[in-house]
């Protein structure tokens, strides 16, 4: 697969599966620790990664919200990571590519 970088933070040949830059994981209102964990344990673990900033409501669950230095494949990544939870790479909205941010939903298996 050739990957380059496109004219956005959406870089490769399959524009949705590769990450950079500004990554808003969506945990809904999902507040399980386990899941948490096992997120903050990747996050914390993976070195192109480097920050990480995470927003809690009643109204809109968390958002964990990360800056890419590296193309990475998020989805698969966390999915691989978090089995126990389906992990949605959301396209982004216009609103998103202005703001060059990309949007990650997760929610548990069976809900």
């Amino acid at each position: 697969m050739k990957i380059e970088e496109t004219g956005s933070d959406i870089v490769g040949q399959d524009n949705e599966s590769l990450y950079t830059g500004k990554v808003e994981i969506d945990l809904s209102l999902l507040a399980d620790k386990d899941i948490m964990a096992k997120l903050y344990r990747y996050l914390s673990r993976t070195p192109d990664i480097k920050s990480s900033r995470t927003v809690a409501s009643s109204d809109n669950g968390v958002i964990v919200t990360v800056m890419l230095d590296k193309p990475l494949t998020l989805v698969e990544t966390l999915s691989s990571e978090i089995p126990e939870v389906h992990v949605i790479g959301e396209p982004a909205s216009e609103k998103e590519k202005k703001q060059k941010v990309r949007r990650i939903s997760i929610t548990r298996r069976g809900s």
